[in-house]
């Protein structure tokens, strides 16, 4: 979204920008829609995330997956994986053992040392699976 205009304060949650006038500034309804972008962002964040342990049930090798939720995952980078570019799209099938495959679609939204955030696109997972994978990894670890 280009803007012209003078940095005023930048902070923690963002920056302050005041416009020169030179007319290179977003209309309002384009303010509005990233605005609710962000807050969508945010609840995204704040959903129960899953836990996957380092060697899922009946693997001997461990797994990159460190968590995943209805709006997204995180992984760790494999031994000389790149790190892919935060807004980066990322599409594919996800194994996580034997018997589960999920499809992943989305972006790369943070990139921790070697581990990688990824926002799936909407819909997300649906319900029943993110709860299927709740029983099928967690029950075995209680």
């Amino acid at each position: 979204m280009p803007v012209a205009g003078q940095i005023l304060r930048i902070g923690p949650t963002g920056l302050v920008i005041v416009p020169d006038g030179s007319g290179a500034w977003p209309a309002a309804g384009a303010i509005e829609t990233e605005w609710n972008d962000l807050q969508r962002q945010r609840d995204r964040r704040s959903e129960p995330r899953i836990p996957l342990p380092m060697f899922l049930p009946n693997t001997t090798s461990p797994s990159p997956l460190r968590d995943l939720s209805a709006y997204g995952l995180r992984y760790a980078l494999l031994p000389g994986e790149r790190t892919p570019a935060v807004g980066s799209a990322i599409e594919g099938d996800l194994r996580l053992d034997a018997d589960t495959v999920i499809a992943v679609r989305g972006r790369v939204v943070r990139c921790m040392g070697r581990e990688v955030a990824i926002a799936l696109d909407p819909p997300g997972l649906s319900s029943d699976l993110v709860e299927a994978l709740r029983r099928r990894f967690l029950a075995p670890l209680q």
